[in-house]
């Protein structure tokens, strides 16, 4: 079976200048051709990204045929204070559906949707990817050297209050030898919970204005690389700013890990 040709998309600078940076949406528009069924399932909500409908509807006529993205995003409310009002069974029921439609592998590139990802997975029959999960395995392949003599290399972690709050970043970083690093409660109100505000008004120039404070505060506080937590948090930045070397985007990181998934599942190549 011959192989597929890589997809080389540089279309962000990222942590690991030898991988290149591939949005999901890139992923679902440009899939790795090949025989068999291939199906990338992905559970978000329309507030995360309001035009992904469109440019995969757009995109499915130069779709190959082997590869089927599967999008539900009408699983819970979307804004980060109605999450009490959330239950995770019609998740669990968009899972099942994705399983018994023929998916190979789950990824969901939603940050606090990962509250219940431990629910989620429960009993899933096919890969299903977490986002902290490509992460690290990122992080691990830049063999990182701590910048403080005695201490572990230091990540920093940008998100919203509930993904946080949530603490599966912090949990999964420090298990994995990684020390972590979050911003202070005066950042948090001056810098990080304002920024993603001003990226919700499309107020571009303020949210890059704010989050470059907020990397900045992280960074000089010897962390090596910080993780943004936030799906839209990369986009304030211009693709060629020097801040984004310094930071790693966990969709980007997902979507890699899938295509890397459907490189070498021998399921696929079928």
């Amino acid at each position: 079976m011959s192989r597929a040709a890589p997809l080389l998309l540089p279309l962000r600078p990222c942590l690991l200048p030898a991988l290149p940076a591939l949005p999901l949406r890139r992923l679902l528009q440009d899939p790795v051709p090949r025989k068999g069924t291939g199906i990338v399932a992905s559970l978000i909500t329309p507030t995360r990204d309001p035009n992904l409908r469109k440019r995969i509807a757009s995109s499915r006529g130069r779709m190959k045929s082997s590869f089927k993205p599967a999008l539900l995003e009408d699983a819970y409310p979307g804004a980060e204070e109605e999450i009490e009002l959330i239950t995770v069974e019609p998740l669990i029921q968009k899972r099942r559906f994705l399983e018994e439609s023929g998916a190979k592998c789950i990824v969901m590139p939603c940050h606090v949707s990962h509250l219940w990802y431990d629910q989620l997975a429960l009993g899933c029959t096919v890969p299903f990817l977490h986002m902290a999960d490509c992460v690290i395995d990122e992080l691990k392949a830049a063999d990182l050297q701590p910048l403080e003599a005695g201490t572990r290399p230091k990540i920093g972690v940008l998100g919203s209050e509930a993904t946080l709050a949530s603490a599966f970043y912090q949990e999964k970083l420090r298990s994995q030898g990684f020390d972590v690093a979050l911003p202070d409660k005066a950042t948090m109100e001056h810098a990080v919970i304002p920024g993603i505000a001003a990226l919700q008004r499309r107020d571009m120039e303020g949210a890059k204005n704010l989050l470059r404070i907020a990397v900045q505060v992280l960074l000089v506080n010897a962390v090596n690389v910080v993780v943004l937590a936030c799906h839209n948090m990369p986009t304030a930045f211009d693709a060629d700013d020097p801040v984004l070397r310094k930071c790693i985007d966990p969709t980007h990181a997902l979507a890699r890990a899938a295509v890397k998934w459907s490189k070498t599942t021998k399921g696929l190549a079928r």
